[in-house]
C-alpha cells in the first residue's frame, strides 16, 4: 500500500512479477504518495505481493530527489489545492523545481506549470506569473503538440487574475485544438475544464455550454470518480445561478459525499463555500452567520473568509462590524487584495459591501477598479457574483450617475438572460427599477415591469431576502403592482 491506496488494485500485473518496495515506490507511490506524504518530505511505501509470505515496508526521503519530481508532478491533480495541504504542495514542487533535469523538457515544463499554480496561495505575484510564461513558452516550442495540453489548466490558474485573460484565452485556445486531435479522454477533459472557466468569466455563454457538454460527455464514458466531482462541482455552481437552489444543495451535498470518498482533500472547502452562496441567495443570512464567523475566526488571513463574514455581518444588522470590515480595505485603497483567482471574487465582495452600506467614498474607489472589467464575470472557478456590470451600475447608481448605472444593468441583463442565471436576472432588474426610482422618484410603467418581474422568479425560486426589498421598493415608490 502506498499513502492508503493498494498499488495491485490499480496495477495488478505487479502481483506477477518479482518486485521490490523501491521499485513500486518509484513505479507506482507517486501516484498517491503526492502531497499526503510531503508535510515531512517523506512517506511511508508497504508493498504486499498476493500469496507472499511477507510484506516488505521502507520510509523515503523524496523531497529534493529525483522520486520527488515525480512526486510532485503526481501531485497536480488539475484544480488549485485550497486546503492545508497546499503550502505543503509548494514546498514539494519548489524542491523539484530546484533538482529537476532541465533537458528532461516535458517534465520539466509541467513542474514549472505547478509551480505556477502552486503559488497562487503566496503573494508571489511576480514570480507566478514569470514560471506560468515560461512553462508556456517552453510547451510552445517543444516538438511534442501535447504538452501544452497539458500544462494548460495549471498555467491558467497560475495566470488568473488581473491583466491576464488575452494570454490565458491564447492558452486554452491552442490547447482545445491540439487536445481535440488526441484521443485522450483525461486529456480532453482537463483543456475543456480550463475552457469552461475561463468561458464563464469571459461571458460566453455559448463557448461555455460547448465545453460543459463536453465534460459530461467525457465523464460519462470514463466514469472516473475525480471527473464526476469536477463536474458536480460545475453542476452545482449551475443550479445554483439558475436559481434552482433546492438542485443546487442536494447536487452540492453529494459531492461532497463523493469527494470524502475518494479521499479529495478540498471535499469540504468546495462545499462550504458553495453552501454559503447557495444559502445567501435563499436569504439563509442568520443560519450561516456562526459558521461563516466561525470560518473567518479560525482564518483571518483569508479576505474572502473575511469579506463574506463582513456580508453576512450587514444582512443581520451587525453594521458595525461590517463598516470596520470595509474600512480595512479603503485604508489600502483596495491594493490589499491578491492578484490571483480570488481577486474579482475579494473586489466584488467590497463592492457589495459598498453598496449595502451605501458608502459612496468606497463606491468611488470600486467603481474606479471594476469598470474595466465591465464585460467579464467574477467567477473563482466555482462560486461566483454574476456579471461585473451589474456591480459597475449598483456603484453609479449608489453615486447618482443614472444613464451610466442603467447602460451596464442593461448589459448585466443581457449576460444573465444568455446564461439563464435566474438569481441574478432577479436582482439586476429589480437595481435597474431602483436607479429609475432613484433618478425621478417615482416608478415608471417600465420600471414597474421590471419588478414584478423580479418579484415573479424571486417568488418561484425561494430568492427571500431580495422578494423583501421589491416589497419595500414598492411601498417607497407608492405601487402595488
Amino acid at each position: 500500500r502506498v499513502a492508503g491506496f493498494n498499488v495491485l488494485d490499480v496495477h495488478p500485473e505487479a502481483g506477477h512479477q518479482p518486485v521490490d518496495a523501491g521499485g513500486l515506490a518509484a513505479r507506482f507511490g507517486v501516484a498517491h504518495g503526492l502531497v499526503l506524504a510531503a508535510h515531512a518530505g517523506t512517506a511511508s511505501v508497504r508493498v504486499q505481493v498476493p500469496n507472499a509470505p511477507t510484506v516488505t515496508s521502507q520510509r523515503y526521503t523524496w523531497s529534493g530527489s529525483p522520486l520527488g519530481v515525480r512526486a510532485a508532478l503526481a501531485s497536480d491533480r488539475g484544480f488549485v489545492r485550497l486546503g492545508a495541504l497546499a503550502p505543503e504542495q509548494l514546498k514539494m514542487v519548489e524542491a523539484a523545481v530546484e533538482v529537476a533535469d532541465q533537458s528532461d523538457i516535458a517534465s520539466y515544463t509541467r513542474l514549472l506549470a505547478l509551480f505556477g499554480q502552486s503559488l497562487i496561495h503566496t503573494p508571489d505575484t511576480a514570480l507566478r506569473q514569470q514560471v506560468a510564461k515560461q512553462a508556456i513558452d517552453l510547451a510552445t516550442a517543444s516538438i511534442d503538440p501535447m504538452l501544452l495540453p497539458r500544462i494548460a489548466r495549471a498555467v491558467v490558474f497560475a495566470l488568473w487574475g488581473t491583466a491576464s485573460s488575452e494570454v490565458r484565452t491564447e492558452v486554452v485556445t491552442r490547447a482545445l485544438a491540439a487536445a481535440e486531435l488526441s484521443s485522450d479522454p483525461f486529456l480532453q477533459f482537463g483543456v475543456h475544464h480550463s475552457a469552461y472557466l475561463l468561458a464563464i468569466e469571459s461571458a460566453d455563454a455559448d463557448a461555455a455550454a460547448r465545453s460543459f457538454s463536453q465534460l459530461r460527455t467525457i465523464t460519462e464514458e470514463v466514469g472516473e470518480p475525480r471527473m464526476r466531482w469536477l463536474v458536480g462541482i460545475l453542476e452545482t455552481f449551475d443550479a445554483t445561478m439558475a436559481a434552482r437552489l433546492d438542485d443546487a444543495e442536494r447536487i452540492a451535498s453529494e459531492m461532497f459525499e463523493l469527494g470524502s470518498q475518494i479521499g479529495e482533500s478540498d471535499a469540504f472547502s468546495v462545499f462550504a463555500g458553495q453552501f454559503f452562496v447557495i444559502g445567501t441567495f435563499a436569504g439563509r443570512h442568520g443560519d450561516l452567520f456562526p459558521l461563516v464567523e466561525r470560518a473567518a475566526t479560525d482564518n483571518p488571513e483569508m479576505l474572502p473568509f473575511r469579506l463574506a463574514y463582513a456580508v453576512i455581518c450587514s444582512a443581520v444588522g451587525r453594521l458595525e462590524t461590517a463598516q470596520e470590515i470595509l474600512a480595512e480595505g479603503m485604508t489600502h485603497a483596495f491594493a490589499n487584495v491578491a492578484s490571483d483567482m480570488w481577486w474579482m471574487t475579494s473586489v466584488i465582495g467590497y463592492t457589495v459591501l459598498a453598496i449595502e452600506l451605501e458608502d459612496r467614498n468606497a463606491a468611488e474607489l470600486l467603481l474606479a477598479i471594476i469598470e474595466p472589467f465591465s464585460a467579464e464575470v467574477a467567477f473563482n472557478g466555482a462560486t461566483s457574483h454574476g456579471p461585473v456590470s451589474a456591480y459597475v451600475g449598483k456603484l453609479a447608481s449608489l453615486l447618482g450617475r443614472h444613464e451610466c448605472a442603467e447602460s451596464h444593468l442593461r448589459a448585466a441583463l443581457a449576460t444573465d438572460i444568455s446564461f439563464g442565471w435566474e438569481y441574478h436576472r432577479a436582482t439586476t432588474l429589480f437595481d435597474l427599477a431602483r436607479t429609475r426610482f432613484r433618478r425621478d422618484r417615482h416608478l415608471d410603467a417600465e420600471s414597474v415591469c421590471w419588478l414584478n418581474e423580479a418579484a415573479a422568479i424571486c417568488g418561484d425560486r425561494g430568492i427571500r431576502s431580495w422578494a423583501a426589498r421589491i416589497d419595500t421598493l414598492r411601498r417607497d415608490a407608492g405601487v402595488t403592482r
